[in-house]
């Protein structure tokens, strides 16, 4: 009986330490677990935090350069210390995760992961008002940003360093009213300052394209432009005038500019030529001004044979460059029609090959021939240029000594002054 109890306690002792081994292993895989858990949870929200820091660093950085600051300040301001706030709670746990679920305050609160979302929730909120504010702003004010753009072009801060500032500060200031909400007033205030701006590219435009040729015009037109080609001088003014309208109209249709420009210049070396001329004559006597006018006369009668016209000296200057005119039409005439028929015999030559000899032949004399008027055309224009400024004052000085020739030698006056 005794033998029997005390096996028995022996058994219930082995299944009593059975037992009790048992429970604590269960114990010890229930902690496992429940660390995998709360690690796999510690690297969920780090993984999370790292990557909206990391998003949302990126979208500060290009606010900033996009200067979205200046039409928002306080947003940006608010986004900046958010963001600033989270950073140093990352770096509590950047290096220890297991600090990620550690409470923020002292004593209850959220934990710091929990709290730098928060705080990075808050950032992309105040960023967000922040770039509508810019958007709203850059659309309100895109005129306003292209016209400088087009005063920078045209030098205007270095031509009306001044003007120019004030038109910036301008536009500030329609920046701040968005920046604090007041977009109906900057509306208001839009108009004048695109007004004023408008007003100081075309100053500044017609500066840039005729700075140079103003001057010049200026300065030499007082000394000898205006003293000896008068009606020349004023021509030449009056192209300049030209393309400051056109400037004005349009200071950024460049091709038209440049093109008006252009023309204001010839028209300013032809008055330069024409003053050249001038001097000269008024320099000559009676006999020396004779034997300019014959050698005149002598040229107008080679270009005239060029153009395969009689000799015309027996008429006036104004006649021998009307008839050598007509000449040079005819040729110019002549000229097409040669160019019209190169053109009808290269169609031929494509369309059939029967006598393609003859018609090449063809072809080749009449590109000699159009070659050689083109020559003619282009000596005349030439010699044109030559006496075209001087015809018109010979005629003038003729008048004047026809009328001088019935003058008492004592009364007569100088023949240009």
């Amino acid at each position: 009986m005794d033998r029997s109890r005390c096996i028995s306690r022996v058994v219930l002792a082995v299944l009593l330490g059975h037992v009790l081994f048992l429970s604590g292993c269960a114990t010890n895989s229930y902690k496992l677990m429940q660390e995998s858990e709360q690690r796999v949870s510690e690297q969920a929200m780090f993984s999370q935090v790292s990557q909206q820091m990391g998003a949302m660093e990126k979208r500060i950085a290009i606010a900033q350069a996009g200067g979205v600051a200046m039409f928002s300040p306080e947003d940006m301001s608010s986004a900046l210390r958010s963001l600033a706030q989270a950073r140093r709670y990352y770096d509590q746990f950047k290096l220890e995760p297991g600090k990620i679920n550690k409470s923020a305050s002292l004593f209850f609160g959220d934990s710091l992961g929990e709290e730098t979302l928060t705080l990075l929730a808050k950032a992309s909120e105040s960023l967000n008002r922040a770039e509508a504010n810019k958007r709203r702003s850059d659309s309100l004010l895109a005129g306003s940003v292209e016209n400088f753009t087009w005063l920078k072009k045209f030098q205007a801060q270095t031509y009306y360093p001044y003007a120019y500032r004030d038109l910036e500060q301008a536009h500030k200031g329609l920046i701040r009213k968005v920046a604090r909400g007041r977009f109906e007033s900057a509306q208001q205030a839009l108009p004048q300052l695109l007004r004023e701006q408008k007003a100081l590219e075309i100053m500044s435009a017609q500066r840039f394209y005729l700075k140079d040729i103003s001057k010049r015009v200026e300065r030499e037109g007082r000394y000898s432009l205006d003293r000896y080609a008068a009606l020349s001088y004023s021509g030449s003014l009056s192209a300049l005038n030209r393309a400051k309208t056109i400037i004005a109209q349009n200071p950024r249709n460049e091709a038209v500019i440049l093109a008006a420009k252009a023309d204001a210049e010839f028209s300013f070396e032809v008055a330069h030529a024409v003053a050249g001329d001038m001097k000269k004559l008024v320099d000559m006597n009676r006999r020396e001004m004779e034997r300019w006018l014959l050698l005149l006369t002598a040229k107008l009668n080679e270009t005239g044979k060029a153009l395969g016209s009689s000799d015309v000296r027996d008429r006036s200057v104004l006649s021998q460059l009307e008839l050598i005119a007509k000449a040079a039409h005819g040729q110019s005439e002549k000229l097409t029609k040669a160019d019209s028929t190169v053109i009808e015999t290269e169609q031929k030559l494509d369309v059939t090959a029967e006598g393609s000899e003859a018609l090449a032949s063809r072809v080749i004399k009449l590109e000699e021939e159009r070659t050689a008027l083109g020559r003619q055309v282009e000596a005349l224009a030439a010699q044109m240029d030559e006496v075209r400024g001087v015809n018109q004052q010979m005629l003038a000085q003729d008048k004047l000594i026809v009328k001088d020739e019935y003058v008492p030698l004592s009364q007569r006056k100088s023949l240009f002054w």
